[in-house]
């Protein structure tokens, strides 16, 4: 193999890293957002609480708040699992954040 074809394949194999990278972050890019507009829609929910229509209301955003954490949290973690997630970091921060109970 000479040194043009072997820098050659290097290089091949370091964009379909960058491409498959990429890619990855798009989709973990999605479920951040995923994950940002659903909870904000929970919170804006519950700011129509009043006193005739408060256990509906909280019953509906505990379970619209499920779904958040079990369809669109899941979908993230199962991306990031298997990777450098601190790489992606900056791309599912936002979502993760807003989640945080604390």
């Amino acid at each position: 193999m000479s040194t043009s074809s072997a820098m050659k394949e290097g290089f091949v194999k370091y964009a379909q890293y960058l491409n498959e990278f990429n890619d990855k972050r798009e989709r973990v890019v999605k479920a951040s957002r995923d994950i940002t507009i659903n909870s904000k829609k929970v919170i804006f929910q519950v700011h129509r609480i009043s006193k005739d229509n408060k256990e509906e209301v909280l019953e509906k955003a505990e379970k619209d708040l499920a779904a958040v954490t079990d369809q669109y949290m899941s979908r993230l973690v199962k991306e990031l699992q298997g990777t450098d997630f601190w790489k992606l970091r900056r791309a599912y921060s936002p979502g993760v954040v807003f989640m945080d109970p604390s």
